[in-house]
């Protein structure tokens, strides 16, 4: 009889070909985060879970708005720790919406590569606009004032929070001046004020880079009804230049207090937000706060709202600033 068939499966003792490619995730940068250095550090890692094989590792490539190369040269790394400096002016990549990626290839030649990453590269001259809003997450909105009942084990209400004021911190990358605020007052059948309540916009120190320190100074803004649900610009040039300041690496807030009564359900300011989830649930990575009042005293707290177990919300609140030489 002739041996020409077809070949039967492999057996219970036939070697097992690795066909897969490593599982490799991105560790830096951040997802939308803001890079504003002429170099930026991409750093991978690979999936150390008990399930997972990866094999050996040859090399990690490191893409950059699709491209590997610097040059001549290009961004591959070949042992641990997976850590690459991308320079921008070697590689001529562009200013604005910036993709990142990292691909694995193992030595029987598998490969794997992460998802797109998406960061914004901005140029630090002149003016420029400060946001913390450059986030996956969706559209919401938040009102002030509002107030909280606290109740104890036996559900009897003990105490009061008023919420009277919100921020955002804001990070000077070089030396500038604030020049400008900027918010998205929003009016919508789901709001509690039927007005829009005059309010201030107050400058304030940072309290140990986190929190919202002492009132450096402020401005009574006076809205007409025509600026809801649009962004509204207001010059701070009335406030002395020296509180409007701050050097490179320092941090500063911008708060929104409205001039009405803490318990008030007539007028307030309703705030555009966006909302995004956090499996961290650290309020140092937060940006927003709000300034509560309760019969122990005033305290400043992350922004977070308590039915969802991780939550940030990211107000519409925007600092321009203009960027000064020392000396200037």
């Amino acid at each position: 009889m002739g041996c020409d068939g077809a070949a039967g499966p492999d057996g219970e003792d036939a070697p097992r070909v690795d066909n897969i490619g490593p599982s490799i995730q991105l560790i830096q940068p951040q997802p939308g985060a803001d890079i504003t250095t002429s170099t930026m550090t991409l750093e991978a890692a690979l999936d150390d879970t008990e399930d997972v094989d990866n094999g050996d590792i040859d090399r990690i490539r490191f893409y950059v708005d699709g491209s590997n190369m610097l040059g001549e040269d290009s961004a591959v790394v070949t042992e641990e720790p997976y850590v690459f400096e991308w320079d921008f002016d070697v590689s001529g990549t562009g200013y604005g919406p910036v993709t990142i990626m990292a691909e694995a290839v193992d030595t029987l030649g598998n490969i794997n590569s992460t998802a797109l990453l998406l960061v914004n590269r901005r140029q630090l001259a002149d003016r420029d606009t400060l946001s913390d809003r450059f986030v996956q997450g969706f559209a919401s909105s938040l009102s002030i004032p509002f107030h909280i009942t606290l109740f104890d084990t036996n559900n009897v209400p003990y105490d009061t929070i008023r919420v009277t004021e919100l921020g955002t911190r804001f990070l000077a990358q070089e030396r500038c001046v604030l020049s400008q605020a900027r918010i998205y007052p929003v009016i919508r059948a789901a709001v509690p004020f039927d007005n829009m309540a005059d309010y201030w916009v107050i400058v304030r120190a940072s309290q140990d880079s986190l929190y919202p320190g002492e009132a450096l100074d402020s401005v009574l803004v006076q809205p007409d009804l025509m600026l809801y649900d649009r962004w509204l610009t207001l010059d701070l040039d009335s406030m002395p230049e020296s509180v409007r300041t701050f050097e490179a690496g320092e941090t500063f807030f911008l708060t929104l207090r409205p001039d009405a009564d803490p318990d008030s359900l007539d007028s307030g300011l309703t705030i555009g937000t966006l909302f995004e989830s956090d499996s961290t649930g650290n309020a140092e990575e937060e940006k927003a706060y709000w300034l509560e009042r309760t019969l122990e005293g005033n305290h400043w707290r992350p922004v977070v709202e308590s039915y969802q177990e991780y939550g940030v919300h990211h107000l519409y609140l925007e600092a321009v600033v203009d960027y000064q030489p020392e000396g200037d």
